[in-house]
Parts: C-alpha cells; structure tokens; sequence
C-alpha cells in the first residue's frame, strides 16, 4: 500500500510538472489592450530556450566529476551576476496598483497613517503594504532610505537565501538532489524578474521554500516521531507566515495538511496534533495581522 501511494504521488507530480511546463511555454497572459501586441517571449523562444537549457544540464551529466564542479561553480557565479545585473539596470515602476502599494507603505513607514482609499476597494493588498512599512521602517533605521531600491534588493536576498536553505536540505535528503535544486531554481530567471515587483509573490515563495526544506528534512530515515513532528510543526509555521501575505498560498497549506493525513510517516496522534498546531498558528496569525491593522488604523468605512 506504500508502496502504491509513493508511485500515485511521483505519477501525479509528473504530471502536474508536465501540465505547468507546457502551460508556461505555449500560454502568456495578454498584458496588452491590443491582440497587434506582441507578448514578451513567444513560445518558440520558451520552446527553444527550454531545448538549450535541457541540453545543457545533459550535457553536464557526460562531463568528468572535476570538470562539473567547475562548471556548476561558475554556473552559480555567473547566474548570481546575471541577478545584480538585472538590479542595476531595471527599476521599480511606480504605476497603478505597484504605485498604490508603495506610496502607502512610505506613508505608514513615515508615520502617517491615513489609508488610501484604493485599500478599502482592494483589501486583498492590505498586509503587502505593512509588511513593506515594516521594513522601510527597519531599512530607514539603518540608513538606508531609498526604499526602490531596497525592494528589489530584499527580494532577491530573501529567494536566494531561502533557494540555498531548499537546495541544503534536499541534499541531505537525497545526494545530488541540492545541485539540481540549485541549478534549476537559478536557472528559471523570471523569479529574479519579479524583484521589481511588490506583490510579494517572492517573499511568499521564499518562506514556502523553507517550509519545503524543513519538511525534506522531516523525511530523513532513522529519526523519531518527536523530531518528525516538531520539523513539521516548524515547516507549518512558515508556510501559514507566506498564507498570512498571499492568503493564495492557502491551496499549498490544504495540500500539505492532506500529504500529512494521508502518509503513514505519521502516526495517528501526530496527525492530529499536526492540525491542531496548524489551526493555532493559522488563527495567531490572523490575530497578529488584525492587530498589525489596528497599529496602523486602518479601519474601512
């Protein structure tokens, strides 16, 4: 019956990696108000770069064991360059809702706590622009008050970080499993793209990679039920942090709650415990983000 459950899990990943993959190549959101403009990359381009990267981390696998080191070293350097290039030639543009956001973040950072009234329309944006109050706050404490630039450059740090905690704990899951993880998650560029934006999608992504890291870390042969639930309690804790800025993120949290009924890694008393802990951070959470509301007086009329 494990056995069963473990190949029905990696088919259906398989699958859905597939669906997305030929989502993403074949399908683009039209951001134009014309059908005459032409979207960023067309799918031959995402086809064709797809082809080369594949080729590429085939081609890896042929090379000599000193030679892939090399070239998994410079592979790092040279795509972390790619990012601060990337920093230093963009910049935030301050327009529509991305403007809404920051302008009211740099009110409420500076003190002034009168809400704009496109967060009583969209409320949905509310914790994104706290959360970015937050840490102008932090970053202005330190000297550092140029906050379009402290977007992007918290963006980046905070994935790059958070990739390195994923690709960490995948190798002691699995040996090769980190480099892997290292290489595809720097080699998909539009993560780094999304730094210029405000959303908080990368921040939300980062937390769910350690929650993903610490639950790889949950599945290591040899340790106890007690240490099995306290890692899975933590991965928990920093996934309902990313559910508390991007309330999307709740669909992850159902499936996680699900893998943690379903699999027999847990023991009954643990499942339940589990979900227990989850409806307790998850209510906390809502708590301290109402209260993070009231600190800044945001009350919609």
């Amino acid at each position: 019956m494990n056995n069963f459950l473990r190949k029905s899990e990696l088919l259906l990943g398989v699958i859905a990696f597939g669906v997305l993959s030929l989502t993403a190549m074949f399908l683009f959101p039209m951001y134009g108000r014309t059908s005459d403009e032409l979207p960023f990359f067309g799918p031959i381009f995402r086809i064709g770069g797809s082809i080369i990267i594949f080729a590429g981390i085939m081609t890896l696998r042929w090379l000599k064991i000193n030679l892939k080191r090399v070239l998994f070293y410079l592979f790092i350097l040279g795509m972390v360059g790619l990012q601060i290039l990337y920093l230093v030639t963009f910049k935030l543009n301050l327009t529509t809702d991305i403007g809404y956001v920051f302008t009211q973040a740099e009110r409420l950072a500076s003190g002034n706590n009168t809400w704009l009234h496109y967060f009583v329309i969209y409320p949905n944006n509310l914790n994104i622009a706290v959360f970015w109050a937050v840490i102008f706050k932090a970053f202005t404490s330190l000297g550092f008050t140029n906050h379009l630039v402290v977007i992007p450059a918290f963006q980046l740090i905070m994935l790059d970080l958070a990739l390195v905690f994923l690709a960490v704990s995948a190798e002691k899951y699995r040996t090769n499993l980190g480099k892997w993880t290292i290489v595809i998650g720097l080699a998909y560029f539009p993560l780094t793209m999304y730094t210029m934006f405000v959303y908080n999608d990368l921040i939300s992504v980062a937390l769910l990679m350690i929650s993903m890291g610490i639950l790889l870390r949950s599945l290591a042969v040899g340790i106890s039920q007690k240490r099995i639930i306290g890692l899975t309690a933590v991965a928990l804790f920093f996934l309902i942090m990313a559910v508390m800025i991007r309330n999307n993120l709740v669909v992850v949290l159902i499936a996680m709650l699900s893998m943690i009924l379903i699999s027999s890694r847990f023991k009954w008393i643990s499942k339940v415990l589990l979900v227990i802990t989850a409806i307790t951070f998850y209510t906390a959470g809502s708590f301290g983000s109402d209260a993070l509301h009231n600190r800044f007086e945001y009350h919609p009329v």
